[in-house]
């Protein structure tokens, strides 16, 4: 993969190192990888759909926050 950036390569690659605890889970009946915040919150970081219009809800789109009492179920830990 080639990058062009101005930036240096400290700051493009910051934190690849740190390992993040992951978790896939539903939300809406949306499949989805998600970081665990606090205590009933997540951030979204990849959903796994093919439908187009599930990118395009708000609510779920990466970076978006989702409590746990929303989501149906955690599942296993990446």
């Amino acid at each position: 993969m080639i990058l062009y950036t101005t930036l240096p390569e400290e700051v493009v690659l910051e934190g690849m190192d740190q390992q993040r605890n992951w978790i896939e889970t539903e939300f809406e009946g949306i499949k989805m990888q998600v970081e665990p915040l606090s205590f009933g919150e997540a951030r979204v970081v990849r959903i796994y759909s093919t439908d187009p219009r599930d990118f395009l809800n708000p609510r779920i789109q990466p970076g978006a926050v989702i409590n746990y009492k929303q989501a149906d179920q955690l599942t296993n830990t990446i």
